[in-house]
């Protein structure tokens, strides 16, 4: 039978200080399954004592702590549980907010993102709250489909953004909105508040001079079956080694043992599986190897480790491919863009130098595996009906777009729209729907699948229609490659131009629109004019690899841009824009 604290004896006073004491040292000696134990039998016999409930909650927490940092999530997220529970019985909310967070990631790892909306709203409501709890619940209300008060959010968060509070992560900002100004501010308020360095730490590069080669390292965690892979495997395949000296850094998976992830290391004789080093021991590793270019193939996307590069490890370092606008560090010499994506009005809003590359910036692996023929029946798609196509991640899907979709499907009702599935947003997206009285026949959403059935299964679709204000990307490249047409619409900002930056490499310029209106006519135009996408289809298979899908081509230029910067560091020149033109050698 428990003893309340107002009964309690000398002597009970005597063994709860006691069973504390010898808790505090297992705890500082990490040895917390034991700290556990002995608590957990002073709790049976000693009812609501709040230095109980503390020491299990910390406890609990710091074991999760560790399953965490070794990304052993269902363990974290099991101890991570506990904790708070405790927490909350000792009326101690210190780390409550820590222990959402890192509970909303072990739920995001999972794909459970209705838990980790959960655990955002939890946060959000803190009280005082964390200056990224808008940012935190903005994202996870995206990933829902959860638009009900997502604007008010989002203009709190834009109105702190302009006073150098990060109130939205950058990644978030690039999915909800187009303008480039924002976006800035997102990305240099979140990089001086968590990212950039205050080590001074001034290392010189004088071996570096003196290399007969350059040196190049691309750091990512993506060297497997990651969208990332897919785009970036040609590239490595044909770059020059008799010029260059490359090497892989890898902080991610690397056993998955899939076609793409061995010929990715296949590519690089300098491969290193940095996951278990600390942020600093890759940096001191980049010295040791005395890398000369530095590419960061990550940016500000999930499981980065941008600040391997705070200290500015490396002469030139670049950031390509990972994330679709500025990083606003203070430790990035350049971004690797082309003409389209930044233009007169853009360009203020990349804290980078950039060097510009003739075509899509976005390189494209033209080794994809073979296209399976599927037919519609297979695949339980319509055979007599028109296929609006959008398989894009489910968090670029926003009510603004799905307003537009709606009023093309209400005119066309021989069109049906293909979405992916997620069972987050499945059942909001049936609601959203029906309440604009598109019935679920006039919907269909497919799960996803391996690359190779993704893209083929592409090809049975009529139209890709692009995502605002976030444009597919790799999805987009997938499409063309399978022959589907898009139509697009171009904004302001880096993430929105994306499809039309590619678009415009094989000619098809005429696809991208500059407002809503003009993109739901250039749809509606094509729904009624199957010829017409014949013809863009047979446009697309005799144009795609020229220029878009041509890794040779498209090194070429690259290992240009990578000797330019070379030579304008070692000859003391200030670092500044350059731009690759068509045709230039070596």
């Amino acid at each position: 039978m428990q003893k309340e604290f107002n009964s309690l004896t000398k002597n009970d006073i005597l063994e709860i200080n006691s069973t504390l004491d010898i808790s505090n040292k297992y705890i500082e000696n990490n040895k917390f399954n034991l700290a556990i134990n002995i608590l957990k039998d002073a709790e049976k016999k000693f009812n609501n004592i709040p230095e109980i409930f503390y020491n299990i909650a910390i406890s609990n927490f710091l074991q999760a702590k560790e399953f965490f940092e070794k990304q052993n999530y269902l363990l974290a997220k099991s101890f991570y549980k506990k904790a708070e529970s405790y927490f909350l019985l000792a009326k101690n909310d210190k780390f409550l907010s820590a222990i959402y967070i890192n509970l909303s990631i072990c739920y995001q790892h999972f794909k459970n993102y209705s838990a980790m909306k959960l655990y955002h709203e939890k946060i959000a409501n803190l009280n005082p709250k964390p200056e990224f709890s808008d940012a935190l619940l903005s994202y996870s209300k995206l990933c829902c489909a959860d638009w009900e008060g997502l604007d008010e959010i989002l203009d709190r968060a834009y109105k702190e953004l302009k006073k150098n509070i990060s109130s939205i992560r950058p990644f978030t900002c690039m999915l909800v909105t187009d303008d480039p100004e924002l976006q800035y501010f997102s990305a240099v308020n979140f990089c001086n508040k968590y990212i950039n360095s205050n080590d001074n730490i001034n290392y010189d590069y004088k071996k570096n001079i003196n290399h007969k080669k350059i040196k190049i390292a691309y750091l990512s965690s993506d060297f497997h079956n990651h969208a990332t892979a897919h785009l970036i495997a040609g590239i490595f395949e044909k770059q020059d080694n008799q010029k260059f000296d490359y090497y892989a850094l890898s902080y991610g998976v690397n056993n998955d043992n899939s076609e793409i992830s061995l010929r990715l290391k296949k590519s690089f004789s300098n491969f290193f599986d940095v996951t278990d080093k600390t942020d600093k021991d890759i940096e001191l590793l980049l010295r040791e190897l005395e890398i000369d270019i530095a590419v960061d193939l990550k940016g500000h996307t999930k499981e980065n480790r941008i600040q391997i590069l705070k200290n500015k490890p490396c002469p030139i370092q670049i950031s390509y491919l990972g994330f679709p606008g500025t990083l606003g560090t203070n430790f990035i010499d350049y971004l690797i863009l082309d003409e389209f994506i930044v233009n007169k009005e853009n360009r203020k809003f990349f804290k980078e130098n950039i060097i510009y590359l003739p075509d899509c910036y976005q390189c494209n692996d033209e080794k994809k595996p073979k296209l399976i023929k599927f037919t519609r029946k297979e695949l339980h798609l319509p055979e007599d009906k028109i296929i609006l196509c959008s398989l894009n991640n489910t968090h670029k899907y926003n009510k603004k777009l799905f307003d537009v979709w709606v009023d093309i499907l209400k005119k066309n009702k021989n069109t049906v729209l293909w979405l992916l599935d997620d069972k987050a947003i499945k059942d909001n997206i049936y609601d959203y729907f029906n309440k604009q009285d598109i019935k679920n026949n006039q919907i269909i959403l497919s799960p996803k699948v391996e690359t190779q059935t993704h893209v083929s299964r592409l090809a049975l679709a009529d139209l890709f229609l692009d995502s605002f204000p976030c444009n597919a990307h790799t999805t987009a490249s997938d499409a063309l490659f399978a022959n589907l047409p898009i139509i697009t619409l171009a904004g302001k900002s880096m993430s929105s131009r994306v499809s039309s930056s590619l678009l415009n490499t094989i000619g098809l310029d005429d696809l991208v629109s500059s407002n809503i209106e003009e993109y739901k006519k250039k749809i509606n135009f094509y729904i009624k004019n199957k010829k017409e996408l014949k013809k863009l289809r047979k446009k697309i298979e005799q144009k795609k690899f020229e220029k878009l899908f041509n890794s040779e081509t498209f090194i070429k230029n690259l290992e240009l841009a990578y000797t330019n910067a070379w030579a304008k560091f070692k000859n003391g020149n200030k670092i500044a824009d350059i731009f690759i033109s068509k045709g230039e050698n070596l």
